[in-house]
């Protein structure tokens, strides 16, 4: 299957709209073999940075200054703090105590208790909360259509694709 931007014209019949599930099937097939080979370059990648790694931990062992440094790359090190937090509820608590202007407080809306108790008007989305019939600004329901494409294979599960219209 050639892989170069091609001109994908509409289907204008059952046997076109067959066509381009093959291109599809061609084009997921494609895509696992480019998997597949991404993943063993991974691992030659990380063989090779091993192998020079274990190379550069050598020379540091008998030298605490020394640093690779070649036409086509280095390897060096450097120090830095890294502040690890074993149990931030303790944390926390300890300092609401001593300094409370170093807890912050997120606020956030409860979702899913906002959807128990608004009502939603079926013609424009508007949502409606409280015994009021508040209309709470800047929010709306939309109903989203999503249509799914399935490539059928011989023997294996259909690949779904979640289409939104």
């Amino acid at each position: 299957m050639n892989l170069q931007k091609q001109v994908i014209n509409p289907p204008k019949c059952e046997d076109d709209a067959n066509q381009l599930f093959i291109q599809l099937k061609q084009l997921a097939e494609a895509k696992q073999r480019i998997k597949e080979m991404s993943d063993a370059v991974k691992a030659t990648e990380v063989e090779i940075e091993n192998h020079l790694l274990e190379f550069y931990k050598l020379n540091k062992e008998s030298d605490e200054t020394y640093k690779l440094n070649v036409e086509h790359g280095k390897i060096g090190e450097r120090k830095q703090t890294t502040w690890v937090y074993e149990d931030e509820k303790s944390i926390i608590k300890q300092l609401k105590t001593i300094a409370p202007e170093l807890v912050r407080t997120k606020e956030e809306i409860d979702k899913v208790k906002l959807k128990k108790l608004a009502m939603v008007d079926a013609e424009d989305g508007t949502v409606i909360l409280g015994k009021n019939y508040t209309i709470l600004d800047n929010i709306k329901v939309v109903e989203d259509k999503k249509v799914s494409i399935s490539i059928k294979s011989e023997g294996e599960k259909d690949d779904d694709l979640e289409v939104v219209d």
